[in-house]
């Protein structure tokens, strides 16, 4: 949509003075897709309600657990448009784990030719290898607004401003609803180099066998994370990655997120 790119500078100048908590690159796309659509809203804190925090202060299994699903899912950002804007905006997600590159290619033209804005949700962490130092992993999946076609094969994004590849963007769309946690941010408020002002508790780490959800189990998020307690426990003056042993060199844990497009388009008057 062309008149995404004008709404840059007017949604800028609204968030300027805003100090936005992290995980909500969702809520800023939602203020994105109405500030594209000329549709009135207001930045306010009450939006936050649809954020999802993680737990920096809480125990080690309270913070795995919020960490799954910090932010919001695709469909919560739907939900958001829809009451920030008042019932003005419509969606549809179009889930895209196991399509073709060429198949995303094809739909990302056919939506942008149309009057509407695009955001994908995307796995950042799925551009990243096993030979990623732990320390640079990317931090979390992220809802992004698309600009346009750069040429056949690259696409431009806003907030922030990035180029892709079709092959990256097919590699963040094409994956599992799954998180890789740095071992150093479970560890981190364990011991004094917190600076959070509290201690993470540790105690409650076998309660991530008993989830609903079995991938917590099959994963063994559980015995990784012990691992890496017991590492840091040492507290020795260098933890390298090079000595944290390799299954828990990456924690794996479920996410709540699933890759997808989310067309917005404005709703038809009844």
């Amino acid at each position: 949509m062309s008149a995404l790119q004008s709404t840059k500078w007017n949604l800028e100048r609204r968030l300027r003075w805003t100090d936005l908590p992290p995980s909500t690159c969702g809520l800023i796309s939602a203020y994105c897709v109405c500030e594209a659509f000329r549709v009135r809203y207001e930045i306010s804190e009450s939006y936050l309600s649809f954020v999802n925090q993680r737990a920096h202060a809480g125990s080690v299994a309270e913070y795995l657990l919020s960490r799954s699903c910090a932010g919001m899912t695709a469909a919560t950002l739907a939900k958001a448009v829809d009451v920030i804007s008042e019932q003005t905006i419509s969606s549809h997600f179009t889930p895209t784990s196991g399509m073709s590159k060429e198949r995303i290619k094809c739909t990302l033209r056919k939506v942008l030719d149309q009057d509407t804005v695009v955001v994908l949700t995307l796995n950042l962490q799925s551009l990243d290898d096993d030979m990623t130092p732990p320390d640079q992993l990317a931090d979390a999946w992220h809802h992004h607004p698309v600009s346009h076609f750069v040429d056949d094969e690259t696409v431009s994004m806003l907030y922030p401003e990035v180029v892709y590849s079709m092959e990256e963007l097919h590699r963040m769309l094409d994956c599992h609803s799954c998180l890789l946690i740095r071992p150093v941010d479970i560890a981190f408020q364990t011991t004094s180099r917190g600076n959070l002002g509290v201690l993470r508790r540790t105690d409650d780490v076998e309660s991530l066998r008993q989830q609903k959800d079995p991938q917590w189990l099959d994963f063994d998020v559980a015995g990784n994370v012990d691992e890496v307690l017991q590492w840091y426990g040492k507290d020795r003056e260098t933890n390298s990655r090079v000595w944290l042993p390799a299954r828990s060199s990456r924690i794996k844990i479920p996410a709540a997120y699933e890759p997808g497009i989310t067309v917005f388009q404005k709703a038809e008057k009844q």
